[in-house]
């Protein structure tokens, strides 16, 4: 039997729910886990001994011991992406020049997607972020290769006539042989940062995942989860729901464990337009989960209900303070990650309790990657 393989798709409704920040760090963090159990056999005991170190603000030393990251990020907006440039745009200054050297050595996922070739270039940049290894697989940054997409998508050529192309491209480009030969390790987790919206290709691609049978690209021992993340803002949270809500209600083939991952942007808002209206105690996250479990609860019964968790972010305020300086995340130091990327959690039936300790974190990971 196949080593198995977690595969997380991070999905969103709309634009700015923070789905590529949320990608980036739980690339991380999956990271940072498999590397405390690699060293102590579980995360209770490896935060217990790294903070009796004085390590755990040591970001610099962690993630040694796993000599090569198995966690892949792949891009997966080819319509919108702004992935690359969190990355290299603003290197040395130079935002053509540095585009040219990465094309000369790297091909892009909507091109390889497209080709089925690589033409011998490496289609995983690989680098480290504040003492952390990366994988990522991006999508091209250029206007030109985004214009392709979106007119065969307004000419609704994807579904009719190259969702046979599109699932071969995926299928060669995640294959786990030369997925491990590139990465120079297996690969145990892959990430797949969608496009905001229902595009014609973000749906394609995520049938190619929820269609799993003897030849299916997510093999029978494999997990696959599903992140849908939403803001806080009303309108937000009913059109997640109501996406959510249709797609438990007309598909029976669904991911094992789907996440809501609501992330409060408003609290980087001044303090004294927030102090009012938002509760630091968790209640506001509770308030929307519930207006979203009851709009999930609407008319006919819904199938995968057990299947739901609940999540909310932390605040990655030296993230933010990186991205409005207008640097790339190479540029970070180790204060850009956090121990853990969730401040609350709840089952489907629960209200939102704080993360509170190496338990805590020890149980939704196994949500996240159940033992097998």
């Amino acid at each position: 039997m196949e080593e198995q393989i977690t595969y997380h798709i991070v999905d969103s409704v709309k634009g700015g729910s923070g789905k590529t920040t949320f990608s980036i760090m739980f690339a991380q963090y999956l990271h940072q886990v498999l590397d405390l159990i690699a060293k102590y056999g579980s995360i209770k005991k490896g935060r217990e001994a790294e903070s009796q170190n004085g390590q755990a603000d040591d970001k610099e030393q962690s993630g040694k011991n796993l000599i090569n990251s198995p966690v892949c990020l792949f891009d997966m907006d080819f319509i919108g992406t702004g992935l690359w440039n969190l990355f290299y745009a603003e290197r040395e200054g130079d935002y053509l020049g540095n585009l040219n050297k990465f094309k000369e050595q790297y091909i892009f996922v909507n091109q390889m997607i497209r080709s089925y070739r690589t033409d011998g270039k490496q289609y995983f940049a690989q680098f480290k972020v504040a003492g952390w290894e990366f994988n990522i697989a991006f999508s091209s940054p250029e206007q030109k290769d985004k214009d392709e997409y979106i007119f065969a998508a307004m000419q609704n050529y994807t579904m009719a006539l190259q969702y046979g192309t599109l699932k071969t491209g995926i299928y060669h480009m995640l294959d786990r042989e030369q997925i491990a030969e590139r990465i120079k390790t297996k690969p145990g987790h892959i990430i797949l940062d969608m496009a905001p919206g229902n595009d014609n290709y973000s749906q394609a691609v995520k049938q190619i995942f929820f269609d799993r049978d003897e030849e299916s690209l997510v093999k029978k021992n494999d997990q696959l989860n599903y992140y849908l993340l939403v803001g806080m803002d009303q309108g937000q949270v009913v059109a997640a729901a109501n996406y959510l809500r249709r797609l438990l209600g007309g598909n029976e083939k669904l991911p094992d464990k789907i996440f809501v991952v609501f992330n409060d942007a408003a609290r980087y808002l001044p303090h004294e337009v927030t102090q009012d209206n938002i509760p630091k105690n968790g209640k506001h996250f509770n308030s929307r989960k519930n207006m979203f479990v009851d709009i999930l609860n609407i008319g006919s019964v819904i199938h995968g209900k057990n299947r739901i968790c609940f999540l909310a972010l932390n605040e990655f305020e030296e993230y933010s303070k990186l991205m409005l300086k207008v640097l790339v995340l190479p540029d970070a130091d180790g204060k850009v990650f956090l121990e853990t990327p969730f401040a609350y959690y709840a089952a489907f039936e629960e209200d939102m309790q704080k993360f509170m300790g190496a338990d805590t974190e020890e149980k939704i990971w196994n949500w996240i990657q159940p033992e097998s």
